[in-house]
């Protein structure tokens, strides 16, 4: 089901969506790669709304198995930084304290597309903010810039 949802992300998200909910009414066995899929489709299509419904649909899961991953949020992120919308900055921002505060650790990914956002907007200040996540992560080892 996963690969079908991955083959609608090229066609039309409404299909993919149906797709999905159609899977969950006759409750077939889904994973977190299957809703991490649905999250791509969305952000393929710079949906960051409907990505961050089924994110916080996925976080108030009582299912362990549905705990969005760094993925998720990466996906998420990545859905803010292709929308359309003047300025995701913000609200990409306000995702990455939601993941940071649920004590997920940000990648080398995580980083680049959160500073994507904020390359775009023309909030005061967002250079400043670009400047400072590109510190922080010079400062975890783990999240080197690539660039």
């Amino acid at each position: 089901w996963t690969n079908l949802l991955a083959c609608y992300a090229k066609v039309k998200v409404k299909k993919a969506e149906k797709l999905l909910r159609q899977l969950e009414e006759h409750g077939e066995p889904l994973s977190l790669v299957t809703y991490n899929t649905m999250l791509n489709v969305y952000a393929q299509a710079g949906q960051a709304s409907q990505a961050v419904d089924l994110l916080q649909k996925l976080e108030s899961s009582s299912s362990s198995n549905f705990q969005p991953d760094v993925t998720s949020y990466n996906t998420v992120l990545s859905a803010f930084a292709k929308s359309k919308a003047q300025d995701s900055a913000l609200p990409a921002d306000a995702l990455w304290s939601r993941m940071l505060e649920k004590g997920i650790s940000p990648t080398t990914i995580s980083y680049g597309t959160l500073l994507q956002c904020w390359a775009k907007s023309k909030e005061p200040g967002a250079a400043d903010r670009a400047e400072e996540l590109l510190r922080e992560m010079k400062r975890d080892p783990s999240t080197q810039p690539n660039i």
